[in-house]
């Protein structure tokens, strides 16, 4: 465990460094640039900053965590801004009356400690971008409907019920962000947002998917996890653009059809509730891309959820599965694969035919064998079957050169062949299990061979025993 702990360590270090070498010139070109027409308080004191002789250049000022008193004085010396940070800075809305950033688009009002919106916000005509994250506002004044260009809000982390979002809203929203406040349902008004692309409703107490958006034919996406939602049968309007739905972490123990007036979605999220039953009529989401079951309690797969032949990502992480059908061949355009922490105690031989396949987790179940038709995974990048019963190496696993990580530690297996070291993609391997102090002879000078050919070529193993 330690050796784990210590490579994730090394990580970390050498991890960011690997990213700034490999910065590309043209990045540090636009760092460059950036930086003739940026500038943050962190690097002087306020006096020299209202003496800058680029004042009337500079587009983006950033005063995070910057507590000063002259705050109005610095501010009216960069009339031209687009963006402005005072993330944490504690200011006195008070003390701003007559500022004028008549260009400003970019607000960022973060971690004030403010009960209300600051009256010299509703005077930003340009404003398009509104952070007010953290703070105790409680509601949302009509006034803000006079900011005609705001398209994105973020109020999250704030006291708002459903009553405090009863007015306020201006037709251009296109994103608004309202986690971990105190409401209790979607207020109707988000129907008049008619071109909201994307509603995160995430960590309240919603108790019912929302029922009034049938009129918004713009949204792409509702995230409304860590609610206390149940698909209790209620009418749904139809919302034919909406591509993802995720209800992680809410009180869902069933699915009923009227989701399907959702029919249009590509990604389908459900972790971490209490579902039993995958339905039959789940083939009704013929678009569906990506769908995820990660922590249920599901203990087998419809036939008619073969029928999804989009799909591309399949989660159903940590739940109660023991055979997965031959029919999953029938999912040409899969790419990932999560079938961990189940009960499965044997794999069909079709998983070859998944042309795409870029990742396979079968880590922690009950298998004691694996198809050798698996060898033809050609794209196979990522393979995880630690934590299993098998007594041999898979060899088709040497005919995988696109593989980049493999473990199988916490099996029974005792050979490990040193062919593995052909694999040139590969950057992860754990390899060996408790057994390991017993190794003698020949598989003793295998491991051996294998970790100093792993360091040597600076690929990620654990030789000792892994609990994931």
């Amino acid at each position: 465990m330690k050796s784990k702990y210590a490579a994730l360590s090394f990580l970390i270090i050498i991890f960011p460094v690997f990213l700034l070498a490999q910065q590309s010139s043209e990045v540090k070109r636009g760092n460059e640039m950036r930086s003739k027409f940026s500038i943050e308080m962190g690097e002087f004191n306020w006096r020299n900053a209202v003496a800058n002789s680029r004042k009337d250049t500079i587009k983006f000022l950033n005063l995070s965590h910057c507590r000063t008193d002259s705050l109005g004085i610095i501010l009216n010396s960069y009339p031209h801004i687009t963006s402005l940070s005072l993330n944490s800075t504690l200011f006195n809305p008070d003390e701003l009356p007559g500022i004028k950033l008549d260009s400003l688009k970019r607000l960022d009002l973060s971690g004030n400690s403010l009960r209300e919106i600051p009256a010299f916000v509703f005077r930003l005509k340009q404003l398009e971008s509104l952070d007010l994250r953290s703070n105790f506002i409680d509601r949302i004044p009509g006034k803000l409907r006079k900011l005609k260009q705001l398209e994105i809000v973020d109020l999250s982390h704030n006291r708002l019920d459903s009553l405090g979002l009863t007015a306020g809203w201006n037709w251009r929203i296109s994103k608004i962000y309202l986690n971990q406040n105190n409401l209790t349902e979607v207020p109707k008004q988000i129907n008049r947002l008619r071109r909201i692309e994307e509603l995160v409703i995430m960590n309240n107490e919603l108790t019912r998917l929302p029922s009034r958006t049938g009129r918004i034919r713009t949204l792409r996406a509702m995230k409304l996890e860590n609610n206390c939602i149940q698909t209790d049968g209620q009418n749904l309007r139809p919302l034919r653009r909406l591509q993802l739905l995720n209800l992680d972490n809410n009180d869902i123990n069933y699915l009923t059809p009227n989701l399907l007036a959702l029919k249009g979605l590509n990604n389908l999220q459900f972790n971490n509730n209490a579902i039993l039953d995958i339905p039959d009529w789940i083939d009704g989401f013929e678009q569906l891309e990506a769908f995820s079951m990660y922590k249920n309690r599901i203990s087998q797969l419809p036939a008619s959820f073969y029928n999804l032949r989009k799909l591309k990502v399949i989660d159903i992480y940590h739940n109660e599965l023991e055979v997965i059908d031959p029919a999953i061949n029938n999912f040409s355009e899969l790419e990932i694969l999560y079938t961990s922490y189940n009960k499965l105690y044997s794999v069909p031989a079709e998983i070859a035919d998944l042309a795409h396949l870029k990742a396979l987790y079968l880590h922690h179940n009950r298998l004691s064998y694996l198809p050798e038709e698996f060898g033809k995974l050609n794209n196979l990048e990522i393979f995880h079957v630690n934590n299993n019963y098998l007594s041999t190496f898979p060899l088709f696993v040497l005919t995988l050169k696109k593989l980049r990580e493999l473990k199988v530690s916490n099996n029974d297996i005792r050979d490990f062949p040193r062919e593995v070291t052909k694999l040139d993609k590969l950057k992860v391997f754990f390899f060996n299990n408790e057994l390991i102090r017993d190794f003698t002879g020949k598989e003793a000078d295998t491991v051996e061979f294998l970790k100093k050919y792993m360091t040597a070529n600076d690929i990620l193993i654990d030789y000792k025993a892994m609990a994931n």
